[in-house]
């Protein structure tokens, strides 16, 4: 099968799967409202903490306007708004994270934020409120600016004694530079050791700073920054070889303590590079070397095996698809079902689709008794979506070309009735495409029929993966596809006739 046009789909898909996962971390997480207050904390102190009072008032009024009186744009907001809010604050509550990453969330609320400002503006101590709101946001900006320029404010009093231990004349924002060439300078050897760190946060930055360097990150703990290429789940092609830990002072790490004396043959002492800007040290980096890597002394936290087998997010879904098609068509199999699929298959392998010509009779006969003063509009409208579903159908065929059932299991496993062996072009079905179109169309014209249509709908779905021709992605993209042709078209049309 040609998978091309879903590249991207399944890219972003795995992406936000992996980023899922790894912001929970390896092992099951442990729920904490510690964190989840913490994170509240930091997101207030993030956006000023009066503003922050009415992004929450206005995330609960967008709630309520959206459910109650089904609001379009506010509709629209919620969608931006609310899924970046919940999961978020629901990984905080687990793992913590950093405050940049609600800022997707809130910049979307802050439109309907604008909207309650506006729409409350007459209000005078909403004036007020809105005053001091904007004026202390305003003296944060400035405060940040000048304390990452000229270090006012000595955070270091405000933290943890464990935290100020680590820090020397203030921390101010990360340099990218590039300490590797006088690392590697600093240990001359036929082969350059691998650089490897415990936190991929780390990792990311020196990555980034350096794109020719492959950094390892060996951490008991993946987090949100491991997402693509930081993620090396086998280690053995650096077995024997020398390995350079880094770290700085403010994710600090005695590699010995962290990995056991048996990873490593020898250690050497930590030494120290200084960062300056101008005269002023703003960060330490430390590094050592370790002799001869064996990745078989790690510790089973630091090792794939605690992550489990690999996966790609298409093996997955085409592994799903295949147990779902093996369950319909073998599992559910019986004489109850036989008798009533058999005749449909036996038309079927007569080029007749007998249970849509069927259905389609009595849809005629209901547009007639319902619609009399726009009968033959309807009908030619009718054939339009049948055909536009039948010409796309053809094209997404013969573009996909996925083999059928009977190619990827052998004609011996796969259970069929009166149907021909037919190998190719599965996706999507068209008995499902055509079937779902008219079932659509129905719908939308004549509601009060509407639960023998769904019937229908799911039933021609069901027998094509039954009678062993289909896929059930086969039969939900040919659902989908017939769906989208008959509102698209119904829509279009009522544009500019009465229907």
């Amino acid at each position: 099968m040609n998978y091309k046009l879903w590249f991207w789909v399944v890219t972003i898909a795995s992406t936000a799967l992996r980023f899922l996962i790894n912001s929970l971390g390896s092992s099951f997480p442990k729920f904490s409202f510690i964190l989840f207050g913490r994170s509240i904390g930091v997101q207030a102190g993030y956006v000023s903490p009066l503003l922050f009072l009415i992004f929450i008032v206005a995330t609960l009024a967008c709630i309520k306007k959206a459910y109650q009186k089904k609001d379009r744009r506010t509709l629209i907001i919620a969608c931006f708004v609310l899924p970046v809010l919940v999961l978020f604050n629901g990984i905080d509550i687990f793992n913590e994270i950093l405050p940049h990453w609600f800022a997707m969330g809130y910049l979307a609320l802050s439109i309907y934020v604008a909207h309650l400002t506006l729409k409350n503006w007459h209000i005078k101590w909403f004036r007020i409120y809105s005053y001091a709101t904007w004026g202390l946001a305003i003296f944060m900006i400035i405060v940040t600016i000048m304390r990452v320029l000229y270090g006012i404010i000595p955070l270091e009093k405000f933290q943890h004694q464990s935290q100020i231990e680590k820090i020397e004349h203030g921390i101010a924002k990360p340099e990218r530079i590039d300490i590797t060439n006088e690392v590697y300078g600093a240990y001359p050897s036929k082969e350059k050791p691998f650089v490897f760190t415990y936190k991929s946060y780390l990792a990311s930055e020196l990555a980034t700073s350096v794109p020719e360097l492959k950094v390892f990150c060996i951490s008991d703990k993946i987090d949100a920054y491991d997402l693509c290429y930081l993620w090396q789940r086998n280690l053995d092609t650096l077995r024997n070889k020398d390995g350079l830990f880094l770290c700085n002072d403010f994710f600090f790490s005695n590699p010995k303590e962290r990995y056991g004396e048996k990873v490593f043959v020898s250690y050497t002492d930590v030494e120290i590079f200084p960062v300056y800007r101008g005269v002023r040290k703003i960060k330490n980096f430390f590094f050592t070397m370790r002799r001869s890597f064996n990745p078989a002394n790690l510790p089973y936290e630091y090792t794939a095996d605690a992550l489990g087998q690999k996966k790609e997010l298409m093996q997955e879904l085409i592994k799903f698809d295949h147990i779902v098609f093996k369950f319909i068509n073998s599992d559910l199999k019986c004489k109850f079902l036989d008798f009533y699929v058999a005749p449909i298959s036996y038309c079927d392998s007569k080029n007749f689709n007998i249970s849509f010509f069927v259905i389609l009779i009595i849809s005629i006969a209901i547009l007639w008794r319902n619609k009399k003063d726009s009968f033959w509009t309807n009908l030619v409208l009718l054939a339009s979506v049948i055909a536009i579903t039948s010409i796309a159908t053809f094209f997404l065929k013969c573009y996909f070309e996925r083999p059928r059932p009977l190619i990827v299991f052998g004609d011996e496993n796969v259970n069929t009735l009166f149907e021909k062996k037919i190998h190719k072009n599965s996706f999507p079905s068209g008995h499902t495409s055509i079937a779902v179109a008219l079932c659509a169309f129905m719908f939308m014209m004549v509601k009060k029929y509407w639960r023998w249509y769904i019937f229908f709908a799911v039933a021609s779905g069901f027998y094509r993966i039954y009678a062993g021709s289909h896929f059930p992605y086969d039969v939900l993209a040919g659902a989908t596809l017939g769906i989208i042709s008959a509102y698209t078209t119904v829509t279009f049309f009522r544009k500019y006739s009465k229907i």
